[in-house]
């Protein structure tokens, strides 16, 4: 079958033919129609990630999918074949193939309303959005401060804080405006043209109740986190919240990690097919040009998702 893999780590991937997976108990095999491309996919190939085995080579990259069941594993009784689905696979087949191969926990019946190149592009990073605004307890009135919001985790937080009456800001450069405006943001700070912590204290001098973040180092996040009310949160999905600096000055500090396990994706599905959510989507290339979104991402400046036309 096709595949987008890597031959060795910290090298661009490119298309190979790669035996199909096969499921194991409890596992589905999913012919993939779309795959989303992530942040987290341009690490694994990076080496950034965690090792991967030498026998592993070439090893397929892709976790986002949504496709239709082609076979089930002993012990799965959730879906019937030809069934559609999304979710995640497991890191030993990747999405960016033909077939990829999924825990059937980690799968939920697709959204009605969604074609598959859009149901591709939602489960790590809505997942990711909805675990950090459930971590963070915003709620009515709750001032947020999405800092890197153009990114695929940003948007889907900007709207989900949104439909729970928050008050949003956003950290975005002057071209995106009217897309964090669109997905609910209420106001905005330029970090290309100003420093965003001086604006942020110039504009909001009582602080802010919560920060979710996705871009900034241990030092930036500090730095945000100055001008977070006592009591407030932070939350970083890379790793940078510091709990025991931030905690020293009541603040609640956390590292996401998202969830993907079927309850959370049908919460997701639930929030789609009521028209609450928006799946903002970058583009659209097919396998063969996969190099093009994987670099896309790479390049940190994507202002929506990338995703593979598989099937």
């Amino acid at each position: 079958m096709r595949s987008l893999a890597i031959d060795h780590l910290g090298e661009r991937p490119t298309l190979h033919e790669v035996p199909e997976p096969v499921p194991g108990p409890g596992e589905v095999l999913v012919k993939v129609h779309a795959a989303g491309v992530n942040p987290y996919d341009v690490s694994v190939a990076a080496g950034r990630a965690g090792d991967i085995p030498g026998d592993a080579f070439p090893f397929v990259l892709g976790t986002d999918v949504a496709g239709t069941v082609a076979k089930l594993g002993d012990g799965v009784d959730a879906f019937d074949i030809g069934d559609d689905v999304y979710g995640t696979a497991v890191r030993e087949h990747g999405t960016f193939a033909d077939f990829a191969v999924a825990r059937a926990d980690n799968l939920a019946p697709m959204p009605r309303s969604l074609d598959y190149a859009h149901a591709a592009a939602v489960p790590i990073a809505a997942a990711t959005a909805l675990t950090a605004i459930d971590e963070l307890a915003v709620g009515p009135g709750t001032t947020l401060l999405v800092v890197g919001a153009t990114g695929g985790v940003g948007l889907f937080a900007i709207q989900i804080a949104r439909m729970r009456d928050a008050h949003v800001i956003a950290t975005a450069r002057r071209e995106t405006f009217d897309q964090v405006f669109d997905m609910g943001a209420d106001e905005w700070l330029d970090h290309t043209r100003d420093d965003p912590v001086t604006a942020l204290a110039s504009v909001h001098p009582n602080g802010v109740d919560a920060i979710l973040d996705m871009v900034s180092d241990r030092d930036q996040l500090a730095g945000y986190a100055r001008h977070v009310r006592a009591g407030g949160r932070v939350a970083s999905t890379i790793g940078s919240a510091d709990g025991e600096l931030l905690g020293g000055r009541g603040v609640v500090a956390t590292n996401i990690r998202g969830s993907l396990e079927r309850a959370t994706l049908e919460r997701l599905t639930y929030l789609i097919d009521a028209n609450d959510i928006f799946v903002p989507i970058e583009r659209i290339v097919p396998l063969e040009d996969g190099l093009e979104a994987f670099e896309g991402v790479a390049s940190g400046h994507a202002h929506g998702k990338y995703v593979l036309a598989v099937a």
